[in-house]
C-alpha cells in the first residue's frame, strides 16, 4: 500500500502540471458558454489525457522503470491518476460554476 501512495504522489505531481492547462481551458469554456459546453469539456479532457499520457510515456520513460521496480502496473497507475484528476476537475468546475452562475 505504501508503494501505491508514493507512486501515485510522484506520478500525479508530474501529470497534473500538464493536465491543469486542459482543466483551466475547460473552466473558461464553462464560464463563457455555460451548460452547453460540458460535451466539449469532456472531449477536451479526453484529448488532454491522451496527449499527456503519450508525452509522459515518450519523454519520461525512465520514470516508468521506477514504478515497475515498486511492483506497480502502468495501467493501474494511469487509472488512479485519471480518476483523481477527473474528481479534481469536477470539483473545480462545480466551484467555477457556482461562483460565476450568479
Amino acid at each position: 500500500m505504501k508503494n501505491w501512495i508514493v507512486a501515485v504522489k510522484y506520478l500525479f505531481r508530474d501529470f497534473i502540471l500538464y493536465n491543469l492547462l486542459f482543466t483551466c481551458i475547460g473552466a473558461y469554456l464553462l464560464t463563457v458558454y455555460g451548460n452547453s459546453s460540458y460535451t466539449h469539456i469532456f472531449w477536451l479532457k479526453v484529448a488532454g489525457y491522451i496527449f499527456t499520457a503519450i508525452s509522459y510515456y515518450w519523454y519520461n520513460k525512465k520514470h516508468l522503470y521506477f514504478y515497475h521496480n515498486l511492483g506497480l502496473n502502468k495501467r493501474n497507475l494511469g487509472a488512479i491518476v485519471v480518476s483523481i484528476d477527473g474528481a479534481l476537475t469536477l470539483v473545480i468546475l462545480i466551484v467555477i460554476k457556482t461562483i460565476f452562475s450568479t
